[in-house]
């Protein structure tokens, strides 16, 4: 038997979603009493040793480790056989679920009997644990195979024939494996392959059992099903998925995603990114296998094969040479080039990397689970996952000697100007943005353009005859852990200056933090104004400034009825009521005008209808990127096409765009400040976006140029006061210039720290592109509180919706 990839998390919680049919749900799940057997002969510290004996077994060798415990090779004494134990010990059996979990995975396999499928002997206890007696399979795992790269894709098509007649018999039982992965494939030395690690198995219905944590996604990113990614109910389906996957990985050496990068950002690939085409890694895999993989690997599971013996007898024709039934099928989501975009692909000029086998690192020798939190799953839900996520924390290769995660806590800022301007110990830049949840995918470029801003002055000299250092944390979306880290930067490090947020709940939890402090936060997202606050420089756009330039201009270019769509949170219902009034103003009509609870799939697919339903001219979207991933996809499986009813969005960069694929946003409009444009015709913004793809090898977005710009202004004001006290920042900021921003010459307001802003509106061309269409001839002025209220009329307004979510800057689905 070969090293298991145990499935768990280092604190052991891995439980199951939902109750295995084979366990009675009024049934008390328990382990057979200790003491049953003779004891076990141990080493001298009572640890469990290569040639300890436990029960009628005598262990040879380790085969693997994990969170769950060891797997050893082992004899039977009485009956002189190799067999497998699997040790769960005593520390984490004083948890009973972890007990109930091994009892269920005993119950499963104990029920099948199949030549692909391990069987399971027996279970004992021991020292206050148990443990598994199981089959030993002699030939190691399929990932062990393919550790020096991809098998033959015959070899590869055999051994998922073979994993589909044992996954068939688990499915004739009722039971979803929920885990079908290479590592779980064994393989006999006579090539018989065996599925393996049935711990996570259950069956499809709601969980009785007191088992499930109902904030947990269970399984390993690389062979996750969408659906499983995003907590929705699995069917026998979701192990189709992952057996394409599986497949994929044992054809090209990697699963269908790894490229995108974190686990996270990898189980937003499974959600939102195109199939990737498998002969960009593996030229000699046939056409027919292709389809295979598609269908097996895609996102909807009405698309996919209803059943595993359809996919068994595709890839026995694929084997044979002969026609199969996917060849003739259509999908919801294309072949891509990559894992991660349409666009082009050095795939077959990159070796591929060879795939550990002991657990360093690679999904194929991996040894524990991700257990990812709800959270992250409205990720998916949003997931606003996101969350693919696509966008890099930080920037690519090793972290800069003026980066750090975790500084030992500073001395304060000086407010002494010869001190500042003579130099001495860096000065310090807190960046608090989200590397994890659902909005990573947009703050991962905001993140890039603040150390891009950060590298460029400090090549220049850094500010004050100082060096900059930044101090990064993760707000992991969440706007308390926004505060939390805020203050910790403010409080410990001693910034004087705190970079980012983009939700507005984010931003108002870390406004706060720096009034109470005054400090100073440089704040880059589109925002839905009514606040002003003394504390922030807002250098992201306001509504007056971005939304309603964009309603006139659709309105004379695309139609008079409208769709508007957004989410329970504050800027889309200050959008909401702006554009309501703007449309009505010239003379339009909204016929559908809806912010989801959630940005679920369930919730898109609802407002699809209605919106379809209505047929109106053009849809505005006030939700940010994670939601627009979900839309656009939803909006054509619907029928609707962009060319009669485009989608016009107001917080969706490029990278969003891309993400949801070129034939689900191609003809959509994005509205922006900045676009990495090639016909831009202002120097600076085409300058920008060389530096920072030559930095990234990545286009620029809005976010990305917002704190850019926001670093800039910064710096340029605290050379201007000679200190970087917050105070002395905040006034040199009023009215200051950047007659070279890339978006166009740039100013801080005379009398707010909010920015005269440009308005651009680029279409989505086929090939990705952006093609800029409503191109600004000056800045408009910032209007916090923009007519037809006034400032306490608007302020009313924001009471009653904190009202309606229970204190919240958004609503209860969102928090």
């Amino acid at each position: 038997m070969a090293e298991p990839d145990e499935s768990t998390d280092p604190s052991g919680d891995d439980e199951p979603t939902t109750t295995p049919d084979f366990a009675a749900t009024d049934e008390t799940l328990q382990l057979p009493p200790a003491g049953r057997r003779r004891n076990a002969t141990t080493d001298s510290g009572g640890s469990v040793t290569v040639g300890s004996v436990l029960g009628n077994y005598r262990l040879t060798r380790v085969l693997g480790r994990g969170g769950m415990g060891v797997v050893y090779e082992a004899v039977d004494e009485v009956l002189d056989r190799p067999v497998a134990l699997k040790i769960l010990p005593a520390p984490i059996m004083n948890d009973p679920k972890p007990a109930a979990r091994l009892l269920r995975e005993a119950r499963a396999v104990a029920r099948m009997n199949h030549p692909n499928i391990v069987h399971i002997y027996d279970i004992e206890p021991h020292q206050g644990g148990y443990y598994l007696v199981l089959e030993y399979v002699d030939g190691g795992s399929m990932a062990d195979a393919v550790a020096d790269g991809p098998l033959p894709w015959r070899e590869a098509v055999h051994a998922g024939i073979e994993a589909c007649k044992g996954l068939a018999a688990a499915h004739a039982k009722g039971l979803i494996h929920r885990d079908i992965k290479p590592a779980n494939l064994l393989r006999t030395r006579d090539g018989v392959v065996k599925i393996t690690d049935f711990g996570l198995a259950k069956a499809p219905g709601p969980d009785t059992s007191g088992l499930t944590a109902a904030d947990k996604v269970v399984g390993t990113p690389s062979f996750m099903s969408p659906e499983q990614c995003q907590q929705e109910p699995l069917d026998l389906r979701t192990d189709i998925y992952s057996m394409g996957a599986t497949l994929f990985a044992l054809v090209t050496g990697r699963g269908p995603y790894d490229e995108a990068g974190s686990p996270t950002k990898v189980m937003f690939a499974h959600c939102y990114a195109g199939v990737p085409d498998a002969r960009q890694m593996n030229p000699a895999i046939p056409e027919a296998l292709v389809q295979v993989l598609r269908c097996a690997l895609a996102k909807e599971p009405e698309d996919r094969y209803q059943d595993v013996d359809a996919m068994r007898a595709d890839l026995e024709a694929v084997y044979g040479g002969e026609p199969t039934e996917a060849a003739g099928k259509t999908y919801s989501a294309p072949i891509v080039p990559t894992a991660l975009s349409p666009g082009p692909t050095d795939h077959e000029r990159r070796p591929v990397p060879p795939v550990a086998g002991d657990g360093g690192g690679s999904w194929l020798g991996r040894r524990e689970w991700l257990i990812v939190p709800a959270a992250l799953a409205g990720l998916a839900a949003i997931l606003g996952l996101m969350a693919w996520m696509v966008v890099n924390f930080g920037p690519r290769g090793p972290l800069k000697s003026s980066e750090t995660d975790d500084p030992a806590p500073s001395a304060p800022f000086s407010n002494d100007p010869l001190e500042m301007a003579n130099g001495g110990d860096s000065i310090r830049l807190g960046l608090v943005v989200s590397a994890t949840g659902p909005l990573s995918l947009t703050e991962g470029s905001v993140l890039k353009g603040a150390l891009l801003g950060i590298e460029e002055l400090n090549r220049r000299g850094g500010v004050l005859g100082r060096q900059l250092e930044s101090i990064r944390r993760d707000g992991a979306s969440d706007p308390e852990q926004f505060a939390a880290e805020a203050a910790r930067l403010i409080d410990e490090a001693r910034v004087p200056v705190v970079f980012g947020a983009w939700s507005p709940a984010c931003r108002k939890a870390m406004r706060e933090v720096v009034e109470a402090r005054g400090s100073l936060l440089v704040h880059p997202a589109p925002h839905e104004g009514l606040e002003n606050s003394p504390n922030i420089l807002y250098t992201g756009a306001l509504p007056n400034q971005l939304v309603l330039p964009a309603v006139n201009w659709a309105y004379g270019s695309l139609g008079r009825e409208f769709a508007l769509i957004g989410v329970e949170d504050t800027y889309s219902a200050v959008t909401h009521k702006l554009i309501a009034n703007e449309v009505g103003r010239l003379g339009g009509k909204l016929v559908v005008n809806r912010m989801l609870p959630t940005m679920s799939q369930a919730e898109i697919r609802n407002v699809v209808a209605e919106v379809k339903e209505a047929r109106p001219s053009a849809i505005f979207n006030t939700m940010p990127g994670g939601g627009y991933v979900l839309l656009a996809p939803a909006l054509r499986k619907a029928g609707i096409a962009s060319s009669s009813m485009p989608t016009v969005s107001f917080r969706v960069d490029s990278t969003a765009s891309r993400f949801a694929g070129g034939q689900a946003t191609a003809g959509d409009y994005l509205v922006r400040s900045y676009f990495a444009s090639a016909d831009d015709p202002w120097a600076a913004g085409r300058e920008f976006a060389i530096r920072y793809q030559r930095r990234y090898a990545d286009e620029p977005t809005a976010g990305a140029e917002a704190a850019y710009v926001g670093v800039l202004l910064w710096a340029s004001a605290a050379e201007a006061a000679k200190s970087v006290e917050p105070q002395a920042v905040r006034k040199a900021l009023l009215g200051r210039k950047l007659d070279d921003a890339p978006e166009g010459a740039i100013r801080v307001d005379d009398k707010s720290l909010q920015l005269w802003k440009f308005a651009r509106g680029a279409e989505v061309a086929s090939d990705g592109r952006l093609v800029v269409v409503l191109r600004p001839r000056r800045p408009k002025p910032p209007i916090p509180f923009p007519p037809p209220l006034t400032e306490s009329e608007w302020e009313s307004f924001l009471d009653q919706l904190r009202q309606r979510w229970g204190g919240a800057w958004q609503g209860p689905g969102m928090q």
